[in-house]
């Protein structure tokens, strides 16, 4: 188990470093060409069109506030599953190592209440009862 957690753990590592080095040289694109614009095309070109737009830092919010939302969900249905696999597992288990219920005390007994003046008798063909009445 060891082993397999670890080789999980290395390369979610690795791709998140993989990641981040990506995220960095994204940034630095947007950075670098934003100054390059800004010495070329006048300010108020860049940033008429975003005047009447969502703030990005509220898209940024709202879409990854969901994101986070959506994960803490995943994870909690997630453990319940993981919760109740192990339960019925462990009940599994314990079943078998229970001895086995006699049949005779699984069967529901016979009433002693029988309407019609039923005794619980066997009739015979000729209408008497077999227990000698």
């Amino acid at each position: 188990m060891a082993i397999y957690t670890d080789v999980v753990a290395r390369a979610q590592e690795q791709f998140l470093e993989a990641l981040e080095r990506a995220q960095d040289r994204s940034v630095g694109v947007i950075e670098s060409a934003g100054r390059v614009a800004a010495g070329i095309v006048p300010a108020r070109l860049l940033t008429r069109r975003l005047d009447g737009a969502v703030p990005p830092e509220e898209v940024v919010k709202l879409t990854l506030g969901f994101s986070e939302r959506l994960i803490s969900q995943q994870r909690h249905y997630a453990e319940r599953l993981v919760a109740a696999v192990g339960s019925a597992g462990s009940e599994a288990r314990s079943a078998r190592t229970r001895p086995p219920a006699s049949r005779a005390a699984a069967r529901p007994k016979a009433s002693s209440t029988r309407s019609d003046g039923a005794t619980g008798k066997r009739a015979t063909t000729a209408g008497t009862t077999a227990a000698g009445s």
